[in-house]
């Protein structure tokens, strides 16, 4: 996939000069990704609930993504075709939800990405449908977005990429059961020589000082495409990490 020239590192404010978001629900938490090429909101605004929530608006100029955030419960998302919303409490008429919990850093498209240095999100206004959702492997919490192992986003005439380091787990340890590094394997999408050998758990469980029969959890590399015609195909690759959940 081809490179845009245009970067924007994704800060607290998860775009650059989107200043306003910053004190907002959706601009919190840990942030290393790394976007281009995607395109940005044209102005945002911000505004306090009175039950100490917020609402946060992201402007284009055919549409408005809308994200209340209401004291200890998960932001709602609403998307409405008008460039220029309210953004005030109250339901909006013609209002599109959506349940994402990240943070919007951008479109290509009809596709709307939401993303931190936690996971990744999808939307496709076209379908009204997630059409992709990654997490990210707890190892890659407060990396820089120039470690491989950090959430990158990249978008250009080809379509969508996203590349991070995702982790899966079954209920059952790699030091323990025989079995379960094959189950694990099979999760994960892992062929070839990425599914002939385990990873060194015991290494990795004695850092942490954890108990043998502790549930083991593996993490490798996941490069998303997603086609204009939202077509998504998945690559997974090494390295291939171990962890004690």
């Amino acid at each position: 996939m081809r490179t845009s020239i245009a970067i924007v590192t994704v800060t607290g404010a998860l775009w650059a000069g989107m200043t306003a978001l910053s004190t907002s629900a959706w601009a919190e938490g840990p942030t290393a990704a790394t976007a281009t090429g995607l395109e940005a909101p044209t102005s945002t605004k911000s505004a306090k609930l009175p039950n100490d929530g917020s609402i946060a608006c992201a402007y284009y100029p055919d549409l408005t993504v809308r994200t209340v955030a209401e004291a200890e419960s998960n932001p709602v998302v609403s998307f409405i075709k008008a460039a220029n919303a309210p953004c005030k409490p109250g339901k909006v008429a013609g209002a599109v939800g959506y349940d994402a919990t990240l943070g919007l850093i951008g479109r290509k498209g009809s596709l709307y990405v939401f993303a931190d240095a936690t996971g990744v999100d999808v939307y496709d206004f076209a379908t009204r449908k997630r059409i992709h959702r990654g997490e990210v492997a707890r190892a890659a919490d407060g990396l820089s977005p120039a470690d491989p192992k950090a959430m990158v986003v990249s978008a250009d005439a080809a379509g969508l990429g996203i590349g991070y380091r995702h982790e899966v787990y079954e209920t059952c340890s790699i030091l323990k059961d025989k079995a379960c590094w094959g189950k694990l394997a099979k999760l994960a999408g892992l062929t070839g020589d990425l599914a002939k050998q385990a990873p060194n758990c015991a290494a990795a469980y004695e850092a942490a000082n954890a108990q043998p029969d502790f549930t083991s959890a593996i993490g490798f590399r996941r490069d998303v495409t997603i086609a204009p015609d939202g077509k998504v195909s998945v690559k997974v690759s090494g390295p291939v990490t171990c962890r004690s959940l």
